[in-house]
């Protein structure tokens, strides 16, 4: 055989073979961002385990065009299960959004919403072709037996590839996260561990279990204002939602400045004493029975005047099957108090309920340059800025709820 023909020939054979022979040299497992997981066959999955199943068995979630190139005929066997899956979960939410629709039949939004996930939920998915696009990932439902060894990834390498997916990066299942994150810095994304990750919009559909959809009914119901809320201390609190006496955005800061002055009075009376702490969550609880809502959230100040910081914690909370109450989100952010800061100062004298505050201070004596008011002010903006923090958490949390009722369930909620 003449050399063009060898040559020929070993361009044809390198052309068959896997990329990672073919040139590309195999990245080591502990410089990878993706979890291994070996499966008794022999054959390698590379992804995110989503969660754990009973007798050794787990739910991953891969990469889809990794698996369809990697593994076409372990593909299509999964890609089947998804459909079957997808049509099991369509059937199983039409009975519950009817049961919903039925008994939310005064709340016009929700009602509107409801009926048009029924209307796109109606067909066989096979019908209408949904999802329009396909999920970026794949599920994989793997049983113990299925398995022969897993290797779960440091959750610092793993943040890299969870970003590098969201930015859209290629070849997230093969590339080191070394590689990955010097893209990423391209791209101006430098801190990457602090970067906030949501993928769900990327998976496909998973079934609820009865707490997990009644998780989302909480969720859903929240987001279109069938709910109560409150805001205040473990010892006193106020409600805030629309039935509310009035609205009351500043309530939380101008409590707070209220409470700094009371306590001071109580120091020099020797007959004060340390406000007895109640059971705030019966209050809120009852409250939301009342109204007949499923969601209820709270919000509660800390203030540590010793150290200078105010803590917020915001308490999502939700009605199981069992009518039992869980606190199903925490979100805690706490903000030391700084020095003097204007722009963010003067927002918070503006609100009326502060600015109703500060006129009575002023009646006996004490104006708003008294220290003992700058103080209090400065506790407010930073009170402010954790009310901001904690919301914004919420919000983020509960993004991918509101869109399609068969997104797969938060490990944030869920779990």
């Amino acid at each position: 055989m003449t050399s063009a023909r060898w040559f020929t020939a070993i361009l044809l054979l390198l052309g068959c073979l896997p990329s990672t022979v073919a040139g590309q040299a195999a990245v080591p497992i502990n410089q990878l961002g993706v979890d291994i997981v070996t499966l008794a066959t022999g054959q390698q999955l590379r992804g995110i385990v989503y969660s754990r199943k009973k007798a050794g068995g787990l739910l991953l979630a891969v990469d889809r065009s990794w698996l369809k190139e990697t593994l076409p005929e372990l593909y299509q066997q999964h890609l089947e299960k998804e459909k079957l899956r997808g049509e099991k979960i369509r059937q199983e939410l039409l009975p519950r959004l009817d049961a919903w629709i039925l008994r939310r039949q005064g709340s016009e939004r929700l009602l509107l919403y409801l009926e048009q996930q029924r209307r796109r939920l109606s067909k066989p998915i096979e019908a209408d072709g949904r999802p329009g696009s396909e999920p970026g990932f794949i599920f994989v439902e793997l049983t113990g037996q299925e398995i022969r060894r897993s290797y779960l990834q440091p959750g610092k390498r793993k943040q890299v590839a969870m970003v590098a997916w969201q930015m859209r990066l290629v070849d997230v299942s093969s590339r080191s996260v070394s590689s990955l994150a010097q893209e990423l810095k391209e791209q101006k994304i430098v801190d990457i561990a602090s970067q906030r990750v949501d993928l769900s919009f990327q998976l496909p559909p998973l079934p609820d279990d009865d707490r997990q959809w009644a998780v989302r009914v909480a969720i859903t119901e929240y987001l279109f204002d069938l709910q109560v809320s409150f805001q205040g201390t473990t010892a006193v609190l106020v409600r805030t939602d629309e039935k509310a006496a009035e609205p009351r955005p500043g309530q939380m800061i101008a409590d707070m400045i209220s409470a700094q002055f009371n306590r001071q009075l109580a120091d020099l009376d020797p007959r004060g004493g340390a406000v007895a702490r109640v059971g705030w969550q019966e209050k809120v609880i009852q409250a939301a029975e009342n109204e007949k809502v499923n969601s209820a959230r709270v919000l509660l100040l800390h203030q540590d005047l010793r150290a200078g910081r105010v803590t917020v914690e915001s308490h999502f909370l939700a009605r199981m099957p069992t009518g039992k109450w869980e606190t199903i989100a925490l979100h805690r952010h706490t903000v030391p108090v700084g020095g003097a800061q204007p722009e963010l100062q003067a927002r918070v004298e503006a609100d009326p309920l502060v600015k109703q505050v500060l006129d009575i201070l002023a009646t006996i004596g004490l104006g708003k340059n008294d220290p003992r008011i700058q103080s209090a002010l400065r506790f407010g903006v930073a009170t402010d800025i954790a009310l901001q923090q904690v919301d914004k958490a919420l919000g983020e949390a509960q993004l991918s709820f509101g869109q399609q009722l068969e997104r797969p369930p938060l490990s944030a909620y869920a779990e």
